[in-house]
């Protein structure tokens, strides 16, 4: 009986282990790994997701009946719909255009919930910002009624297509503007966590650079320490270009990076196939890889490219700094990202019935741990698009895009496993990591445990170790006025253990 039992308990390892194979669908995600989201339109398209600190999904983009509805939604981490978000999980904020979407979205430390895209108003389209609480409000606090239209002065139309976040709490946006002459160029945009322009950064708080004298097609943003950097493509007329700019926190081209602040890499692609095409993200070394496709033999192949620091082509990746990935048919990177490890995970469109998902080695080469026979792909057929690429902190991948419903297009959120060594007590520690609001925060903070443990006692350190606030009693509203501006750490005493976060004192 006891042999039976181990035996048992064996295949039951076995098949628990195979299960959770680097590159298989959570089936304890949404319907075994997949979640459609309907909003009622005709056609739903999700654009941009995040992920919040407690783990739950955000999700953005637009709904179309006869015109645009901005529209955002949010999963619990078990893929449902959070009812606690919008109206049953889902909200279509009004900016009062005919034609409005999110192109990208962010989730603040405190909970707050900040997107870009535009509004078309029948005339001219413009680059616009909106904060919602963390019940899916639009927040008050952010330019009085939680949206901003940003003001990029003589330009005919702006279109915000990415979004990030500075360590002060300070939101940057970037994407395109046309001037007068119909020409396209970069712009970005700072914003103070009040939702006004930051007249530090650029003139005005808005920058405009017209890269190389080329249209620019700008759609992503991230930060590299404290530089700000731009990526997409760029046409002259005849070719195209990958476009990386990488800009100082004050607005200013950063000399140190490429050639007088940008560098450019021509690219060999469809020109019918331009509009939003590339993703840009940031490793744990401060390199910059750029994922969109190489054309080969008349098709279309997935193609990564990596830069190093200061913009020269990474000569370790791939050959000579790009890494083409073969599939059959037609395939277009439209999502990137890293994984702790540094390894890389690429995903998009395929007209071949199924999207791929790739993970390539920190060298560029497949990773033979992830999917089926060694290959590092696996593919979904059930997804028309993926279009953003997160990593949870217990490591599952989370890609979202659109598929079909059987009769139209919905958001969708899939699951799937990276065979990440993060482990049970590293996700428990995730999970209690005590929640800091509000954050970023001008005069105080409160503290609130997961769980509900008892607080035993609070301490604060700003980055160099150095104690500031103790406290051993009354946790309720912790008053930090007295704290320079900064990043801060706060270590909070549990009955039997300690917790530590971040917090960001803005003024």
């Amino acid at each position: 009986m006891k042999k039976l039992a181990l035996l048992l308990l064996s295949l039951i390892s076995v098949f628990f282990l195979a299960a959770q194979t680097p590159g298989t669908l959570d089936f304890s995600f949404g319907n075994n790994g997949i979640r459609l989201v309907d909003f009622g339109g005709s056609n739903n398209h999700n654009l941009s997701s995040a992920i919040q600190p407690d783990q739950k999904i955000v999700m953005a983009g637009y709904t179309y009946n006869t015109s645009k509805d901005m529209s955002f939604a949010r999963l619990n981490s078990d893929g449902d719909l959070d009812p606690g978000f919008g109206s049953g999980g889902i909200i279509t904020p009004v900016f009062g255009g005919s034609d409005e979407q999110i192109s990208g979205v962010l989730v603040q430390p405190d909970g707050f919930i900040v997107g870009t895209g535009y509004t078309f108003d029948g005339t001219e389209s413009a680059m616009i910002v909106t904060r919602l609480t963390p019940i899916g409000l639009l927040d008050p606090s952010f330019s009085n009624d939680g949206m901003v239209t940003i003001d990029f002065g003589f330009i005919d139309d702006s279109w915000g297509e990415s979004i990030a976040l500075q360590d002060d709490g300070k939101i940057i946006v970037a994407g395109q503007v046309r001037d007068l002459l119909f020409d396209l160029q970069c712009g970005i945009a700072r914003i103070n966590p009040d939702g006004s322009l930051d007249n530090s950064f650029g003139t005005n708080g808005v920058v405009i650079r017209d890269i190389l004298s080329m249209d620019n097609y700008i759609n992503n943003v991230a930060m590299q320490g404290d530089k700000i950097v731009v990526g997409g493509m760029s046409y002259d007329g005849d070719d195209f270009y990958i476009t990386i700019a990488r800009f100082t926190t004050e607005g200013i081209a950063d000399p140190s990076f490429g050639v007088n602040g940008h560098i450019s890499t021509l690219l060999q692609i469809d020109p019918t196939i331009i509009s939003s095409i590339g993703s840009m993200c940031i490793d744990s070394e401060n390199r910059i890889l750029f994922g969109i496709y190489s054309m080969t033999s008349g098709e279309s192949d997935m193609a990564i490219y990596r830069y190093l620091p200061d913009g020269d082509l990474d000569p370790d990746f791939g050959t000579m700094g790009m890494q083409v990935v073969a599939l059959p048919g037609n395939n277009i990177t439209w999502a990137i990202t890293t994984q702790y490890d540094n390894k890389i995970i690429a995903t998009g469109w395929s007209d071949e019935g199924g999207t791929p998902i790739v993970r390539l080695l920190e060298n560029g080469s497949p990773d033979p741990d992830f999917g089926s026979e060694g290959t590092g792909i696996v593919f979904n057929g059930a997804v028309n698009i993926f279009n953003s690429l997160k990593i949870q902190d217990d490591g599952l991948i989370i890609a979202a895009g659109e598929a079909s419903n059987g009769t139209d297009q919905d958001f969708v959120a899939t699951r799937y496993f990276s065979g990440l060594n993060v482990g049970i007590e590293n996700t428990e520690r995730v999970r209690e990591k005590p929640i800091i609001y509000p954050n970023p925060a001008q005069d105080h903070i409160n503290i609130a445990i997961p769980s509900g443990e008892e607080i035993k006692g609070v301490s604060i350190y700003n980055t160099i170790g150095v104690e500031q606030i103790q406290m051993k009693e009354s946790f309720g509203t912790i008053d930090i006025s007295s704290l320079p501006k900064g990043t801060y750490f706060i270590e909070v005493r549990l009955v039997n253990t300690i917790r530590v976060a971040t917090f960001i004192k803005t003024l």
